[in-house]
């Protein structure tokens, strides 16, 4: 029978979340005082603009160091759903759209107060269609305060964890706002070290070791003063492949078996792995978690043996390493 007890959480789990990737800008390391181009790809997010071929408008504010929370927008620009042409984005191509401005004069920011990130919304001319990250959330762009702080940039992986089968490569890129050395580690193990000073460094890398999960850490360090800056992420080794034939009566969704496990059942055909993170892993993927495939191949199924009685849990279904949904079955 379905079992409703367990609850779907409706946000993404911490670890998950997208580097931003539909929003550059040059210089790649802006500041409050300096001009800035912002490039954004309309494909990129939540799509919501891409393949409109329309005229497309900055809903724009900054979080300073008078906002409240790193969501609390300041010096809003744009009244949604009406036309502003000084927020009109110039498109360079199908799906392409630039900016060029100073942010303290476009913003009417005093020298006193710092700029800490640029915030987005991109829109159509009546607001109809909005182009967000790719959760829905609004769009942060991070400011820099000077030239003298040593800045890492990560450009790859886009994922703060990346789901990969044996085999199959990452790439690890970013670049830095001067010259320094590189090094990346997989845990306490060396992977990459830079042979010089670079401003860019990127490499492919094919993990190898026993399934699961791996934190890799990307430092950049300048000899001359001391100073350094860091990124990490994590990668995932899947297991190989496990096909299981369904047990008899499951239906999409939380199922309870007469001694009281419980078992998930997702439909997702053309689909090639999908984990279950939730409570009972503090959503982390981990080995326990993967997903069957059916014998079929058009769904998945997870026995989680029996959970504490009388405690609400909150899961989701990470598919295919990119795709982070709620259970389409439950409450």
């Amino acid at each position: 029978m379905i079992f409703n007890r367990l609850v779907i959480s409706a946000f993404f789990a911490i670890g998950i979340a997208c580097l931003n990737a539909q929003v550059t800008t040059s210089p790649a390391f802006p500041t409050a005082d300096g001009t800035i181009t912002i490039n954004f790809d309309a494909t990129q997010g939540n799509g919501g603009l891409a393949g409109c071929n329309c005229d497309v408008y900055m809903h724009t504010g900054l979080i300073t160091s008078s906002s409240t929370s790193g969501t609390d927008w300041k010096y809003v620009q744009g009244d949604w759903g009406k036309v502003v042409p000084r927020l009109k984005m110039t498109q360079t191509g199908l799906d392409k759209y630039i900016f060029t401005m100073n942010i303290r004069e476009f913003y009417g920011v005093p020298v006193t107060e710092e700029v800490i990130k640029l915030a987005f919304v991109f829109r159509n001319a009546d607001g109809s269609k909005a182009g967000r990250a790719a959760d829905g959330s609004d769009i942060f762009v991070d400011v820099y305060q000077s030239s003298e702080e040593l800045i890492l940039l990560a450009e790859q992986p886009e994922r703060t964890l990346s789901i990969l089968k044996a085999g199959h490569s990452i790439e690890i890129r970013g670049q830095v706002n001067r010259k320094a050395a590189i090094t990346i580690n997989n845990g306490s193990e060396l992977i990459y070290q830079s042979t010089a000073d670079t401003n860019r460094f990127g490499i492919s890398y094919f993990p190898e070791g026993e399934p699961g999960l791996y934190p890799v850490s990307v430092m950049a360090a300048e000899a001359a003063t001391g100073l350094s800056d860091t990124f990490s992420f994590s990668y995932f080794l899947l297991p190989q492949e496990n096909a299981a034939e369904l047990p008899d009566g499951m239906v999409p969704g939380i199922n309870r078996l007469d001694n009281g496990a419980l078992i998930l059942y997702l439909e997702a055909p053309q689909k090639e792995h999908v984990l279950v993170l939730g409570d009972f892993n503090n959503w982390q993927p981990d080995l326990a978690h993967v997903m069957n495939r059916t014998t079929t191949g058009d769904g998945f199924w997870l026995n989680l043996g029996i959970l504490e009685s009388g405690r609400w849990y909150r899961y989701q279904y990470l598919i295919d390493g990119t795709f982070q949904t709620a259970d389409p079955f439950s409450e």
